[in-house]
């Protein structure tokens, strides 16, 4: 439980990063390993629409104990640089 609701809570905080810098779309990162799930595996490496993005279907977490996360995919060097600001 504890595994799933901090996974939760850290894809949230990068959720609001994407909306607040303008991020379009994201693409979902499985932990590849021996204890990958089946449903994570079939997501790993797929680019979504943040627009679209449905919590435990196609943004993590999937289920419990899952350790996926996501990573933002820039439209332009614009919102790169806005996202590195924030971070700094």
């Amino acid at each position: 439980l504890i595994r799933t609701e901090a996974n939760y809570f850290h894809n949230q905080a990068e959720l609001q990063a994407y909306e607040d810098t303008g991020i379009k779309r994201y693409q979902f990162d499985a932990v590849m390993d021996g204890r990958t799930s089946d449903v994570c595996e079939a997501h790993n490496g797929k680019v979504y629409y943040l627009k679209d993005k449905v919590v435990g279907t196609n943004y993590p977490p999937l289920h419990p104990n899952c350790r996926s996360t996501t990573f933002p995919l820039f439209d332009s060097e614009r919102v790169y640089n806005r996202l590195r600001a924030r971070n700094q």
